[in-house]
């Protein structure tokens, strides 16, 4: 709660929070360990923006011989290059990283210590939110100052669009479901919603009293 129960996310009116490092190091590190106390371990760690670099950082390095993550890679996506964590080194001083995770082959960049390049050199493989921002990110004017990063990730650097395929998971003409819909016609979910627990294996509630959602 000291970390997280605030007022804003990543800052207030004053401006950022100064130990932004602090938390998100803390968030990043808390899910892995989670995941490891709930015996889970995901084939894929999909990672976004600065705030969960650290996750990357350590999966290639201080976990990179742990047999509980040996099959886990990671997935980074960018959504806004300009957004990229930068802090003194000496502030990376509690977070025990490796003396080359800090040097210039790794989140040095300029004299600071830079989350969002981290990111970029240890994680599997990139995605940011379309094809025309996967180029613009590799050229000087959208780079951020990381371009130079991302043109040798180029190979393992894609862009996805936002957004789903309207006219494929239309539901008033999908052929898949129990019954179709729409934005005038939305009764039919219920019954889509009923099938969906039955396939799972669910309970399939009794209609709440007065007709109302189930």
């Amino acid at each position: 709660d000291g970390y997280f129960g605030r007022e804003g996310l990543y800052g207030d009116t004053a401006g950022d929070y100064k130990d932004n490092l602090e938390r998100f190091s803390f968030f990043s590190r808390t899910a892995l360990e989670l995941a490891r106390r709930n015996g889970f371990c995901p084939d894929i760690v999909h990672n976004n923006e600065w705030q969960t670099a650290v996750a990357s950082i350590d999966l290639a390095t201080a976990f990179k011989d742990d047999p509980f993550y040996r099959n886990a890679r990671t997935l980074f996506t960018i959504h806004n290059a300009a957004y990229q964590g930068v802090f003194p080194l000496a502030d990376f001083a509690p977070l025990g990283l490796e003396p080359d995770v800090l040097g210039p082959e790794g989140i040095e960049l300029r004299g600071k210590g830079n989350l969002l390049k981290g990111a970029l050199i240890y994680s599997d493989m990139l995605s940011t939110v379309s094809e025309t921002y996967a180029s613009e990110i590799k050229t000087k004017e959208y780079g951020c100052g990381l371009e130079s990063v991302l043109k040798k990730r180029s190979r393992d650097l894609f862009g996805v669009l936002n957004g789903i395929d309207t006219r494929l998971w239309d539901p008033s003409a999908d052929p898949v479901i129990g019954r179709r819909f729409s934005a005038a016609r939305l009764s039919a979910r219920s019954e889509n919603k009923r099938d969906l627990r039955r396939l799972c294996g669910l309970r399939v509630p009794r209609p709440a009293p007065g007709g109302g959602p189930d």
